[in-house]
């Protein structure tokens, strides 16, 4: 980073000083998991959105959104994109927004990803927050509060199994 990366005048922090703050997290980092997360954590500060650390561990923490694709403007995580089958056997549509997940408020949950996922601004790190933001992992149940166009909310109570992972 300190002789190849072309933009440290984008950086929050100078990399000496990510770095001085960082080694002790990553020597202290307990197992893959933790290790891992500190990786993705520090990527975050070099503040590039084509640098990413999305792997089997960090993947198992954060989940997925499936097939479908968010939009965030004006604090709002709304659906802009979900495949006909998912939406028919969740009760979810494309204008839904999304305000919490399994009991976690969606401005909670954005803030939580954002240690872990980067971006070179603050559109792009929201745009990929968005890809991870249900954190649906396979074989566990989730629980999402939405509210539809007409402001009327509802909750949508499943498990992210085989019959939805086919979909």
């Amino acid at each position: 980073i300190k002789y190849f990366f072309a933009y440290h005048d984008i950086m929050d922090t100078p990399w000496d000083l990510t770095l001085k703050e960082y080694i002790p997290k990553v020597q202290k980092s307990s197992g893959k998991k933790s290790f891992y997360l500190t990786i993705a954590e520090l990527i975050t500060k070099v503040n590039d959105g084509h640098a990413w650390c999305i792997n089997g561990q960090v993947s198992n923490e954060i989940g997925s959104s499936l097939s479908i694709r968010m939009g965030y403007a004006e604090n709002r995580t709304i659906i802009t994109k979900i495949p006909d089958s998912i939406s028919c056997y969740l009760g979810l549509y494309a204008g839904d927004e999304i305000l919490e997940i399994n009991g976690v408020n969606i401005e909670e949950r954005r803030n939580n990803l954002g240690k872990y996922i980067g971006g070179s601004n603050k559109n792009s790190i929201n745009s990929n927050i968005n890809f991870y933001i249900l954190g649906l992992k396979y074989n566990e149940s989730f629980v999402i509060k939405v509210k539809d166009p007409l402001g009327i909310e509802k909750i949508i109570d499943s498990k992210y199994d085989s019959l939805l992972f086919s979909k």
